[in-house]
């Protein structure tokens, strides 16, 4: 039987030292890597370029661990031939910063990478793809209730959307699209079982069985030229017409939509509830000022007096109400677009009763002016 070597002290003690030292190498490991806990990661296009941050130069693709710093960073990306783009991040405590860019060449911008095969083109899409895919996590950030949309119910028949629909404020909203016409209170409840308030968001209802013998007009919409008209339905269900143009075609807009009203048979284009999305121009009669002048057309021309090419119209007075036209832009830009406004006797002055609009319907006037009133403000 063959005896097992005996070991020296000396074998001994190099092996317990050497074992003392790895433990303390993984815990020196460990704890740098428990403070270097922010991550940069770096994704650039054209693959040739350099990002320099804080004095030091990086591949255009490296992901980069780092111990956080209270303070702002400045990536410099750059690349011969090619615009050079800054981007500022901060480097913070169990966080990742993005530093994705597709550079502009400096002759045909973002086109060169569509000329290119291989890496470039691949690089190309490889940045574009990371870059919507943060655009989705900050929306999804900004409102939650989209990873629960489209909600679509076969059974019952509606679905639930989110997006910019016509009259939408702020840019995001919820449509019900209800095929029945009895599943409003479903939907609403469908919001809530999961979580969210629907009093938090502006919803759409659009009941696709609303009749068209109740409101024949639909049956010209949508129409398009230019300019479109189009409909949708509130959340009571009422209907919703919407105008979206640009200044020059505005006037032809309002024009074909007071007669599609009049084949439509109806009542007048003043009893729908209209609204207007202006394409290539802002509002300009938002802020108006004061006047206590007796004569109508000085009161407006001193109210709106910082609207630029405004002409105010000959109006008439009907009572005590007075209306008129107020035209912006020129003839010779082509772009001239008539708005109508009514203003009530007050005292030896006037009375501003609603902004001015395109077309004066019973949802964006006081309920007190009679129809007869807006039907001729809307016919001058």
């Amino acid at each position: 039987m063959q005896e097992k070597p005996i070991l020296s002290k000396k074998t001994i003690k190099t092996i317990i030292i050497a074992t003392i030292c790895g433990f303390v190498l993984i815990i020196a490991l460990f704890i740098v890597d428990r403070v270097r806990n922010a991550t940069v990661e770096i994704l650039v296009a054209p693959t040739f370029a350099k990002v320099e941050i804080d004095g030091k130069t990086y591949p255009s693709k490296k992901t980069i661990k780092t111990t956080p710093k209270d303070e702002e960073f400045t990536a410099i990306v750059s690349a011969d031939g090619f615009e050079t783009k800054e981007i500022t991040f901060k480097v913070e405590k169990n966080q990742t910063s993005y530093i994705y860019v597709s550079l502009n060449n400096k002759e045909s911008g973002e086109q060169w990478y569509l000329d290119q095969s291989g890496e470039e083109y691949d690089r190309f899409v490889m940045v574009e793809e990371a870059l919507l895919e943060i655009a989705s996590d900050d929306f999804a950030k900004q409102y939650p209730i989209v990873t629960i949309l489209p909600y679509i119910n076969s059974e019952d028949g509606y679905r639930i959307d989110y997006g910019d629909y016509e009259g939408c404020e702020g840019g995001f909203c919820l449509q019900i699209t209800d095929n029945t016409g009895e599943n409003h209170e479903k939907a609403l409840q469908y919001i809530r079982d999961n979580g969210f308030v629907p009093d938090d968001y502006q919803i759409v209802y659009k009941n696709i069985l609303q009749s068209e013998d109740n409101n024949p007009i639909i049956n010209y919409l949508p129409y398009e030229e230019g300019f479109t008209l189009d409909y949708n339905y509130a959340m009571n269900g009422s209907l919703i017409i919407s105008i979206s143009s640009p200044q020059a075609s505005l006037d032809q807009a309002v024009g074909i939509l007071t007669d599609l009203a009049r084949l439509a048979e109806h009542g007048t284009v003043a009893e729908y509830n209209i609204q207007f999305t202006y394409q290539d121009f802002s509002y300009p009669f938002q802020n108006p000022g004061n006047s206590n002048d007796s004569n109508p057309k000085s009161f407006l021309s001193s109210i709106y007096n910082d609207v630029k090419t405004l002409q105010v119209g000959n109006g008439a007075v009907i009572d005590d109400y007075y209306y008129t036209t107020l035209i912006i832009g020129t003839t010779e830009n082509r772009d001239l677009a008539t708005f109508k406004v009514i203003l009530k006797r007050n005292g030896p002055s006037w009375e501003l009763l609603s902004q001015p609009y395109p077309i004066l319907t019973t949802s964006n006037t006081p309920k007190n002016i009679p129809l007869d009133i807006l039907n001729t403000a809307n016919n001058l």
